[in-house]
């Protein structure tokens, strides 16, 4: 980056041949997609006190967040490739096993295991559920094979009623929930890695596109080496907002911020991701504001900045709130 204010502009302002009028100006902004002065005026703020210029994703209403909040509620939904699922249903089927599972439970209170299940709602907690119904044991018998297909551990399988563990076979438990083994597996697996019982790994991994800290700190100090001012008059409505030169718009701060990071042999982010960046993080407006900024407080501010005296730091601040306070 460059060390004075004048190599700065010369950086940053390069591109521009000629700045226009302010009528030109406003309609490059227009082209840009940022509001001009005399359509909107000051931008509206949202709750960080940055102007709403991108619309917010929101991720709860995604069609792909609502088909996995019905699966994990047990919920009929489509998937993706639209094939339809029905809801999960209760049925008290008979396991017909030697351990007379059908007799320990009844039906009713069955029905209030699987219905207490998918209340549940979240994939995590349901396998958390899971897993505190297991309990790990040693094998007790082994038929005659090769050692390394050997188990070295077993599943005990129980549901609570009413306070008190009733012991299960493997099919009643599953078919008490309306899981498959699939599901189980993966759940006991998961406990078997070291992880948490309910931890779901799906979707945690990093993208391989993903842009580096490296590449986001070279953009934040681009944007901000930019030379802004802080609006005096409308200070009380717009405390935190700044201002850059009028002839500036997103692209062209994009140019030479390609071109510097091209020189020094490093890959520069999309212009997509600069523009996210500009809008999303830093609060900061091109067209100048209805009422001209105060000069008074660009000095006092860059006193302050170059100042390496503290008690002079001080004294210039106290000045510049008492300014800022007759202002008002």
């Amino acid at each position: 980056m460059c060390n004075t204010t004048e190599d700065t502009n010369h950086i940053l302002f390069h591109s521009v041949d000629d700045p226009g009028s302010i009528e030109d100006n406003e309609a490059a902004a227009d082209v840009e997609g940022r509001p001009s002065t005399h359509e909107s005026g000051e931008a509206e703020e949202n709750a960080e006190g940055r102007p709403k210029r991108a619309r917010k994703s929101l991720r709860k209403e995604w069609k792909r967040e609502e088909r996995k909040r019905k699966r994990n509620s047990g919920d009929s939904y489509v998937t993706r490739k639209r094939k339809p699922i029905q809801e999960k249903q209760f049925s008290n089927l008979d396991c017909k096993c030697t351990k007379k599972c059908f007799n320990k439970i009844t039906e009713e209170q069955r029905n209030k295991i699987f219905e207490a299940f998918w209340k549940i709602g979240t994939f995590s907690a349901q396998n958390a559920f899971i897993r505190g119904l297991l309990k790990p044991i040693l094998p007790v018998r082994r038929r005659p094979t090769t050692a390394e297909k050997n188990r070295t551990s077993s599943n005990r399988f129980s549901h609570n009623v009413a306070g008190e563990t009733k012991r299960v076979c493997k099919r009643y438990f599953l078919e008490t929930l309306k899981i498959s083994n699939g599901r189980l597996t993966s759940a006991l697996e998961k406990v078997k890695m070291g992880y948490p019982p309910g931890d779901d790994k799906r979707g945690k991994k990093l993208p391989g596109n993903k842009t580096s800290d490296e590449q986001m700190a070279q953009v934040r100090t681009h944007i901000s080496a930019f030379p802004s001012y802080e609006s005096h008059y409308t200070r009380k409505h717009n405390p935190n907002r700044k201002y850059l030169a009028e002839n500036l718009n997103i692209r062209l701060m994009y140019n030479p911020y390609k071109e510097l990071v091209e020189s020094q042999r490093l890959q520069p982010v999309r212009e997509h991701i600069y523009r996210r960046t500009f809008n999303n993080e830093f609060n900061l407006q091109f067209h100048a504001p209805h009422k001209d900024t105060c000069l008074k407080c660009d000095i006092f501010s860059n006193k302050v900045k170059y100042s390496t005296d503290e008690e002079e730091k001080r004294k210039l601040k106290q000045d510049h709130e008492l300014h800022l306070r007759k202002a008002e």
